[in-house]
C-alpha cells in the first residue's frame, strides 16, 4: 500500500462550481462598475442640461424687436427668440422648447446621456432635462446713457 493520499480527479458534482462562481462575482464587479462610471456621467449629464438651458435661454433673450428698439422700448421678439435658443441647444446637441413670457425667456432643456456600461444591462440611456429662464431688463450703464438690456438668468435640474 502506499502512503500517499489518493488525489484523483474531483468529484463530479464539484466540476464547474468555480467557472459559475467567477462569472457570477464577473457580472457583479462589471455591474458596481458600471453603476459608479454611468452614475457618475448621468450626474455630469444633469449639469450639462442646466448649462444648456441656461445658455439657450440667454441666448433668446439677446433677440430684441429692432422696431420696438429705435422706438426706445426693449421688448424681445419671441419668433427670434425661440428660434435662436433651440439653435443653440440644437449646436451643442441637445433638444429642448423655448417659451417667451413678456420679457423673460424659458427653455426647457433636454440632453441624453447614452450608458457605456450600463448598456449591457438593458439600462442604454438616461435624459436628464433642465429648465433656465433669462429676464431681459434695462438698466442705465453710466449716467445719461439709455437703456442698455441686460440679462439675468436662473436655472435649474429636473430629474
Amino acid at each position: 500500500m502506499s502512503k500517499h493520499a489518493d488525489h484523483s480527479a474531483p468529484d463530479d458534482a464539484e466540476r464547474g462550481s468555480a467557472t459559475i462562481f467567477f462569472l457570477i462575482a464577473s457580472t457583479a464587479v462589471l455591474l458596481a462598475i458600471g453603476l459608479l462610471v454611468d452614475v457618475g456621467e448621468t450626474l455630469a449629464a444633469k449639469a450639462a442640461a442646466v448649462e444648456q438651458a441656461q445658455q439657450a435661454a440667454r441666448t433668446g433673450a439677446q433677440q430684441l424687436n429692432t422696431d420696438s428698439l429705435r422706438a426706445g422700448t426693449l421688448v424681445i421678439d419671441p419668433a427670434r427668440a425661440a428660434a435662436a435658443a433651440v439653435a443653440y441647444l440644437h449646436d451643442q446637441g441637445d433638444t429642448g422648447s423655448t417659451t417667451v413670457r413678456g420679457h423673460d425667456v424659458v427653455v426647457q432643456a433636454r440632453h441624453v446621456y447614452h450608458n457605456r456600461i450600463l448598456s449591457f444591462f438593458g439600462l442604454h440611456q438616461f435624459t436628464a432635462t433642465a429648465t433656465g429662464t433669462a429676464a431681459l431688463v434695462s438698466g442705465i450703464a453710466n449716467p445719461g446713457d439709455i437703456n442698455v438690456p441686460h440679462l439675468r438668468g436662473t436655472g435649474g435640474a429636473h430629474p
